[in-house]
């Protein structure tokens, strides 16, 4: 008995029944083909061999278009995501689609936020943002805003005393809902290259932005004409403001494995965490309070209070989402990990 996966054979001429093989990653979509032959040398022709093939994934796949991105309602418990043009609400638990709205020009990836504090969601498309009041996803409001395609949109945040901050194109913009009208625009000049979803965040209180890059940081009051209050020179991974506290700003770096809790009003510090490698923040879940971290080989889930690792798995996608203890991923899967961190 032979088990091939693209292409490597894990083990052969088995007389075992069962066999476990090691899972490959979240997200990964495995092809496993098992060849059963004959005990007898003289039965090797592949004529007379017996092989059956099967495909797996760790999690549930959502069956749903391109590379989705996604968004959770802490209040409602739902979250976000599109299939095409197609923007959608789920139930976490069951993962049942509880409604489903077309949006013009929502085009390959659609993005969308939550703020901590209601049900309303936000999802952008070529040209408009889109603000509804619940999971049923009706009447939105409207807001036009120029477009240059949701690829461009690196950025976007849902703020919970009613703004929207994106950022796109190099410049980074902060609009109010109610007006409908844009509040500022900060041009980036040294704008990321890559990964930069993971290096522009804003507080969930919309008081502070923060860019990093391989040339260093910058921190913005956005209260106040959108003064930039510090900079430094050090190489920057990933920037994240923690939703639930305005007053932690979470850093990693490039040159070393270390990540830092700053306060950016003075950018004081307020606490490190030692990685096992060097990482980029994926996100801080309120819920369980675990931040997830990725090296692009394996995904890492801290307590962010104790410091500790919790969870380590092999996945490879850019992007992935720690919500209320489910794990999601851009190529459409969701997994539960509650049981193994608790």
């Amino acid at each position: 008995m032979n088990i091939n996966y693209n292409p490597s054979v894990f083990f052969e001429k088995s007389a075992d029944t069962t066999y476990t093989i090691k899972q490959t990653g979240f997200g990964d979509l495995n092809t496993f083909s098992l060849s059963v032959k004959s005990q007898y040398n003289d039965w090797d022709d592949y004529d007379f061999m017996l092989q059956t093939k099967k495909r797996y994934r760790l999690g549930t796949y959502l069956n749903i278009g391109n590379w989705p991105k996604f968004a959770y309602n802490f209040v409602e418990k739902v979250f976000y995501t599109n299939d095409y043009n197609r923007m959608q609400s789920f139930n976490l638990n069951s993962f049942q689609n509880i409604s489903t709205i077309r949006l013009d020009d929502l085009l390959y990836e659609g993005i969308y936020s939550c703020p901590t504090n209601s049900t309303r969601v936000a999802g952008a498309s070529d040209d408009k943002i889109y603000v509804f009041e619940n999971k049923d996803l009706e009447k939105p409001i409207e807001i036009s805003y120029d477009g240059g395609g949701t690829d461009d949109i690196d950025h976007f945040l849902f703020s919970d005393n009613g703004k929207i901050a994106f950022s796109r194109s190099g410049t980074y913009h902060l609009v109010d809902i109610e007006s409908k009208k844009e509040m500022l625009q900060i041009p980036i000049d040294d704008y990321p290259i890559y990964s930069k979803w993971a290096k522009i965040s804003t507080s969930q209180d919309a008081k502070f932005m923060g860019v990093g890059t391989h040339n260093g940081l910058k921190v913005y009051d956005l209260g106040n004409k959108a003064d930039e209050i510090f900079s430094d020179t050090r190489s920057y991974r990933s920037v994240y403001f923690n939703p639930l506290n305005a007053s932690e700003l979470y850093l990693t770096f490039n040159d070393n494995q270390v990540l830092e809790v700053r306060n950016p009003a003075d950018f004081s510090l307020t606490k490190t965490i030692n990685l096992e490698s060097k990482m980029v923040i994926e996100n801080i879940d309120p819920v369980s309070n675990k931040i997830l971290l990725t090296n692009y080989k394996r995904l890492f889930v801290y307590d962010i209070k104790s410091g500790e690792l919790e969870l380590s798995l092999p996945g490879t996608e850019s992007q992935n989402w720690l919500f209320n203890y489910h794990l999601f991923c851009n190529t459409g899967c969701v997994l539960n990990i509650e049981k193994e961190l608790n």
